[in-house]
């Protein structure tokens, strides 16, 4: 999954939203988890 992500690297833009929308989605799981119970 990870595998393409050095290979874009040199997208400033595609690197920058994936790394945004990873750290979205962790930040997104922690609220859910911690909301659930």
């Amino acid at each position: 999954m990870l595998a393409w992500s050095p290979r874009i690297g040199h997208d400033y833009a595609s690197s920058s939203f994936f790394y945004w929308d990873l750290t979205f989605y962790h930040l997104r799981r922690y609220l859910m988890k911690s909301t659930s119970w």
